[in-house]
This record gives structure tokens, C-alpha cells and sequence, in this order.
């Protein structure tokens, strides 16, 4: 706060909760915004999930045979490891998705306008106190789905679940420095697919996981910051997509899905055609850093729902936003 040299320093630490809140609602609408250049900056209703564009282009997906040894050696049965093999090339269309979790704020205006059963743990159409920003849990794949297609109508725009492609590729594709990018870019598959969304190595201080203590969800972008080097956010600035709460994707379930790709161009894959149950992915803050890396593949019937279970968004084509 600005004030005359000589008077003495503000004390905050004897205010009650609620007048702290208005310091802090002012302060906070009055700082400079961050710029974050993945990020779309194209209008949004009040109540629409902050969305990051995602270029055309190649990325490779799964593991290599070396990072699930290592997965393996770390405590991942076998099985789970093979679901995410071969690692392979797929190529995307330009779209857009989501920077967070959908939250409970943002879900509450779907329950209401909807007139949408809420979620186990919500008093009536009302979240958990103090936790409008965590994602929302104890949503099952249709409760997703639903969420999805009433944001559609809302906005007019084509919002669905991320593809297991495009939330892999959104978490752990990092391309070149500009300067070392081939004059085929992205397009030519140029980049590094990361273990984690920030990097290669663990860090337990960048996702909320079995590692951080925590126990529980927590706010989202809890684990982002403005210096790189301290962020869990994925190369394309989307935060939470390890750890916090296992995501609903679009694709049904196939354990040997990999297998049929192998060698093969594939570009825009939308999963099999049918299944029983249906794509997560991120792990979750109860699991341990071999759940939360970013090829790590899971699947649970579509009605289910958990403690441990949201989902983000994501609208193609991007220029529909």
C-alpha cells in the first residue's frame, strides 16, 4: 500500500477473514495480467472454461520402451505398462482446450441452469464450501458428456471431451526453440514427447499427488507460476494434468488400441468404435508419481463416478471460438 515514508507499515495480521477477502478482491483486480502467449484470447461468457489453442500438427504418443522399463521398475504392473505401447506418431488438427479442470463454480452453472442432478457431496445445487475453484469430482463420464453438450448450446460453439490424443498431446508435447525448428515445424513431428507436463524428471512440488501430502483436490493452478522452472504446466501453459483428479476423455477403452497404430499414419484418432468403458487419464492426488505421467492410460465404465474424477474440455475447430 502506498504511504508516507515515515508512517509505519500496514499490519493485516489482527483482521478478521471476511476484511482480508476485500483486500484481496482489490488488489487482485488491479494487478497488470500475466501474459501467457499459448493461451486464446478470443471472448468467453462468464461462466465458459478458459481454453488453450493447440497448433496442427505431429506429436508422438505412448511410451518407449525404455520410459515403461522405467515406469515398471518404479512399481507399474506389466499390463499397464504395455496399454501404453508402442509409442508412436499421430498427427492433430488445430483445436482448442481447456487450461484447467472444469471447476465446481463453473459446474454449478450448468446444475442450475439445467436443473442437473448435482454431484454426491453438494448440498443441493451448492459446492462444498471453500472449494469453488478445486475441479469438480464425483462426475461419471455422461455427467461429463451432458456438461459438454448444454456448454455447447449456451454458447454455440462445439465443446466435447478431449480426444486421448489430444489431451496426451496438450500435456507433453514440447517443440523446439524457434531457432532449432526445422522449416517443417510442428508439422514434421519436430519436439519431445515429456514424461511429465513439465519435464522428464518427478518434482512432488508441481501436481498434487500421493507424494504431495495434500490428500484431498486443491484448488486448480495451484501448481502453476510465471517462472518455468518452478510450474507444473505442460509446454502449452495447461495446469493440473498430472495429478489433482483423473480426467474423462472422449475415446471408449482398448487396452491393445497402440498395437493397431503401429507404422501407420494416424492422424485425428477418435478411439474405437465401441467399448465398455471409457478414457482417464492424469492420476489423481491419492496415486504416486507412476499414475500421473502423462502416457499413463486407464479406462472405467462411462455411469461411474468418484472422489478422485473430473474432466476439462475441449472445442474443434478452433476456429469456431
Amino acid at each position: 500500500m502506498k504511504h508516507k515514508s515515515e508512517t509505519q507499515d500496514a499490519n493485516f495480521a489482527g483482521l478478521p477473514t471476511d476484511e482480508l477477502k476485500l483486500y484481496f478482491t482489490l488488489t487482485r483486480s488491479a494487478e497488470a495480467p500475466q501474459a501467457t502467449p499459448p493461451i486464446s484470447e478470443t471472448a468467453r461468457l462468464v461462466f465458459e472454461p478458459q481454453m488453450v489453442r493447440i497448433p496442427a500438427g505431429k506429436f508422438l504418443m505412448g511410451s518407449t520402451k525404455e520410459q515403461a522399463a522405467q515406469a515398471i521398475k518404479d512399481g507399474l504392473d506389466k499390463k499397464y505398462a504395455e496399454w501404453e505401447q508402442p509409442q508412436h506418431m499421430v498427427e492433430l488438427s488445430e483445436y482448442s482446450i481447456g487450461r484447467y479442470p472444469i471447476t465446481n463454480r463453473e459446474y454449478q452453472a450448468f446444475v442450475r441452469d439445467a436443473k442437473y442432478n448435482p454431484p454426491r457431496g453438494w448440498d443441493g445445487d451448492q459446492f462444498p464450501p471453500e472449494k469453488g475453484s478445486h475441479p469438480v469430482v464425483n462426475v461419471s463420464w455422461n455427467d461429463a458428456d451432458a456438461y459438454c453438450k448444454w456448454l455447447s448450446e449456451k454458447t454455440k460453439k462445439n465443446y466435447h471431451l478431449p480426444t486421448e490424443a489430444e489431451w496426451e498431446k496438450a500435456a507433453r508435447w514440447r517443440l523446439p526453440s524457434p531457432a532449432g525448428r526445422g522449416a517443417g515445424g510442428e508439422g514434421e513431428g519436430e519436439g519431445e514427447s515429456l514424461i511429465y507436463p513439465w519435464g522428464n524428471d518427478f518434482d512432488p512440488k508441481k501436481a498434487n499427488t500421493r507424494e504431495s501430502n495434500v490428500g484431498d483436490t486443491t484448488d486448480v493452478g495451484k501448481y502453476s507460476s510465471s517462472d518455468p522452472a518452478q510450474s507444473g504446466d505442460s509446454p502449452y501453459g495447461c495446469a493440473d494434468m498430472a495429478g489433482n483428479v483423473w480426467e474423462w476423455c472422449n475415446d471408449w477403452f482398448n487396452e491393445k488400441e497402440y498395437e493397431g497404430r503401429a507404422g501407420k499414419n494416424t492422424k485425428d484418432p477418435q478411439g474405437p468404435k465401441d467399448g465398455q468403458s471409457r478414457v482417464l487419464r492424469g492420476g489423481s492426488f491419492y496415486l504416486n508419481r507412476r499414475f500421473v505421467r502423462c502416457a499413463d492410460r486407464y479406462g472405467d465404465y462411462p455411469y461411474n463416478f468418484n472422489n478422485n474424477r473430473g474432466f476439462r474440455v475441449a472445442s474443434s475447430p478452433i476456429t469456431s471460438l
